[in-house]
């Protein structure tokens, strides 16, 4: 009775976790951007006919499972509902040239906002560059839309410094707002730079306010970029974390890098060096923990060791720099370790 009990329960979970997979569109990443062969990201135009569950190339619009949405509210879908829906909904609105509406009617139950979200490929890119416009379009509650981005598809959200935001006023906002170009790749000291999957999103969230209704249209976005100029080192992806030291045991790592362009790094007489970042990711004050001489071949891998009584933390970060010549840009592992 026992082994078939089981049987029944094990099926029962399945069944339900299929029901439940059918209630809710899970959240997706757009594929990248390449800023390289691409050239620069541009939104300045979405039909309000456009079908439900289809997206800008390189872009997309998540939800959120809350209401009146904060600044930390988690996006949790993809929008999949119409562009051109009726009042009563909170919904994404295609405005054509006019760009799109961050449209949140708060007597609604549909939780369907909100980010706007860009994948973007930056190797061999810097000078990251944002410009945008924004207006607030109906009375009603406050909400702002903030500027963040993260480094890969699996780091954390984190504000473009400033912030820079567009400030809604709860009511219709004449002229539009000529947000101020930023150069994201100056803000985050070149963290945006040199990444295969990094993405930047326009964060639609709640101040204040229980009004029926807010709308913010966004519009004219650019994203533009230039070569990275002279010789750079990348670092790829990490493998093993969680690494464990002691106060008198450190952890070995083994630390994959590419470098170009190979040949101005001399066989025998270029020093690359790993450094490790502080636990927030920071390399202000890094730590080296491993070194190899370059082979001229392009590719390589340092044999590290993380410090005996390296701090806990859940955000480090390792890259690999070299001295002569000097690298004009380098990337980190991407993920946390």
């Amino acid at each position: 009775m026992v082994y078939y009990r089981e049987k029944f329960l094990a099926f029962l979970l399945c069944f339900l976790l299929f029901v439940g997979s059918t209630v809710s569109v899970a959240q997706t990443n757009p594929a990248p951007w390449n800023l390289t062969t691409l050239g620069s990201y541009i939104f300045n135009n979405w039909p309000s006919g456009s079908g439900s569950s289809t997206y800008p190339f390189g872009s997309i619009w998540h939800r959120t499972s809350t209401l009146h949405p904060p600044l930390a509210a988690a996006t949790t879908g993809n929008y999949a509902g119409a562009y051109n829906a009726v009042a009563g909904t909170a919904r994404i609105e295609g405005l054509n040239a006019a760009g799109f509406n961050f449209c949140n009617d708060i007597t609604a139950s549909d939780h369907n906002l909100g980010a706007f979200v860009v994948g973007l490929n930056s190797v061999g890119r810097t000078n990251i560059t944002v410009n945008w416009t924004a207006q607030g379009t109906s009375a009603g509650s406050l909400y702002n839309v903030r500027l963040q981005y993260r480094i890969s598809i699996s780091s954390p959200w984190t504000d473009v410094p400033g912030p820079v935001e567009f400030v809604g006023v709860g009511a219709l906002q004449i002229p539009v707002t000529l947000m101020p170009a930023v150069n994201i790749s100056t803000l985050t000291a070149g963290a945006v730079d040199n990444r295969p999957n990094m993405q930047l999103r326009w964060k639609y969230y709640w101040v204040s306010g229980a009004a029926s209704l807010s709308k913010i249209r966004v519009d004219d976005i650019t994203v533009s970029s230039t070569a990275i100029g002279g010789n750079f080192t990348g670092t790829d992806i990490i493998t093993g974390s969680p690494f464990c030291v002691t106060p008198t045991l450190g952890a070995a790592v083994s630390i994959p890098f590419k470098y170009e362009v190979k040949t101005a790094y001399s066989s025998g007489v270029t020093l690359f060096t790993a450094q490790l970042s502080d636990a927030s990711g920071s390399f202000a004050a890094p730590v080296a923990i491993g070194s190899i001489l370059s082979t001229n071949f392009g590719s390589q891998t340092i044999t590290g060791t993380i410090p005996a009584g390296t701090p806990y933390g859940t955000g480090y970060r390792i890259r690999v720099i070299s001295a002569s010549p000097a690298s004009a840009g380098f990337s980190d592992n991407i993920i946390d370790l």
